[in-house]
């Protein structure tokens, strides 16, 4: 099967998922054993509706809006904690990148939740990229934490990873968004 063929069916099958008008989730990885991977833009778009909004010269891509996430005792794994996916992002040279954050813990233990972000490419830590550091949250508190950054190169492959320490915690992911500025792009 190609990965045109196996993106076509599944946007059919989203269409029905969308029909019964209940939350749903879905992952869909290339079928394809080499290059190259590749989804046809029309289904591309489709797949993409509710995860990105695109004006011209912005794209805003979406990850989080309420979920509730359980957090381990400790965060001992970049791949097996991350709370979010903002994984795999390119980013054109030129371009700026703006991170909003916002998170509130619903279920804190008395020492509160801990949380940090993490910036990779092509997996290797990103010590360039200006990430704040999230503030201890007790039960009930909530913060959010946004930061920018440029991209004289462009950027591959490029992930955040979201990780969150606190036993038996419980926090709400509010919002979770990277918008991207191209100026190249702007009309």
């Amino acid at each position: 099967m190609v990965d045109e063929v196996f993106f076509r069916g599944a946007a059919n099958y989203i269409a029905t998922l969308e029909a019964k008008d209940q939350p749903w989730m879905l992952t869909l990885l290339t079928v394809g054993t080499h290059q190259p991977y590749a989804v046809p833009d029309a289904i591309a778009a489709q797949l993409d509706r509710n995860l990105t909004v695109t004006v011209p010269g912005q794209r805003v891509l979406q990850f989080a809006s309420g979920e509730l996430r359980r957090l381990s005792a400790k965060a001992s794994n970049d791949w097996a904690d991350n709370l979010t996916g903002a994984q795999y992002l390119d980013f054109p040279a030129g371009s700026e990148v703006k991170v909003t954050v916002r998170v509130k813990a619903m279920k804190a233990p008395p020492s509160g939740v801990y949380l940090r972000l993490l910036a990779k490419q092509w997996e290797y830590d990103q010590a360039d990229i200006p990430i704040p550091e999230f503030p201890a949250l007790r039960t009930g508190e909530e913060c959010q934490v946004e930061f920018s950054f440029t991209n004289p190169e462009a950027r591959q492959s490029f992930s955040f990873y979201l990780l969150g320490e606190g036993k038996n915690a419980l926090i709400r992911m509010d919002e979770f968004t990277i918008t991207v500025t191209d100026p190249s792009q702007s009309s």
